[in-house]
């Protein structure tokens, strides 16, 4: 990743050099840019629990056409066997250490990826111990939830700071992690999603999408038909997720 580390930023009539005033402005308005979307959020239930904040999502939308739909396809929201994260084995881990992309930006003062993949026989057996305990705790380390985070320019003026997104630099034990839970909850849903789905899917492109539609436009103007799309791109549609 390329980082700039020469950003000057313009606020009001006030031109902002200083590093450490950089920083800042950045972290302020990273900090704030999902309360300032001024989003209604709903309201969290009395006892906190999650599992009846998604019985009551399953009931509310039973009746909605597009779920409907789905289930004549799909029928799992009554009959889906519970999921539950797996013990994984240390040649998973060493399997997880060998794919990892030595040449990955790391955050301040964390175990580069080439120490990790040479040491990988020493400290395999201890990585599979710790997180075969947390899968099984069903919790994530502290310290895998922390990263470096760097403002990486979008479009436009680049002294705007609202033109920039944060992107986070992750330690390599924490992608680790990461790709075993990925590998899991995605051989679980897997059978569930359509094959129109493209996105975030191992072996899927926005390719797929774009020759499927083509395809279908294709036969309906062979047939003397219509062809019609609608398109949306959601802006700041990360943002808008209710954490």
């Amino acid at each position: 990743m390329r980082i700039n580390n020469n950003i000057t930023l313009v606020e009001g009539n006030e031109i902002i050099s200083n590093d450490s005033k950089v920083a800042n402005a950045f972290s302020e308005f990273f900090q704030k840019a999902v309360t300032n979307l001024d989003i209604p959020k709903t309201p969290s239930n009395a006892d906190n629990s999650f599992s009846k904040s998604v019985d009551e999502c399953i009931e509310k939308f039973a009746e909605h056409e597009s779920v409907k739909k789905i289930t004549e396809k799909v029928n799992f929201l009554n009959n889906r066997p519970d999921f539950k994260f797996e013990n994984v084995s240390e040649n998973d881990i060493l399997c997880k250490i060998n794919s990892l992309n030595t040449k990955k930006a790391v955050p301040f003062k964390s175990i580069p990826g080439k120490v990790i993949k040479q040491c990988k026989n020493i400290i395999s057996s201890k990585i599979t111990e710790l997180f075969n305990f947390h899968l099984n705790e069903q919790t994530c380390p502290k310290s895998m939830k922390l990263a470096d985070v760097h403002p990486v320019f979008k479009n436009g003026v680049k002294t705007n700071v609202k033109n920039f997104r944060p992107v986070s630099v992750l330690s390599f034990s924490s992608k680790i992690f990461e790709r075993i839970l990925h590998d899991q909850i995605s051989c679980y849903i897997n059978k569930y999603l359509s094959k129109n789905l493209g996105g975030y899917r191992k072996g899927f492109s926005s390719q797929h999408a774009l020759m499927a539609m083509t395809e279908k436009w294709q036969k309906s103007l062979d047939k003397k038909g219509f062809t019609g799309a609608v398109l949306m791109d959601l802006s700041k549609a990360f943002d808008c997720i209710d954490h």
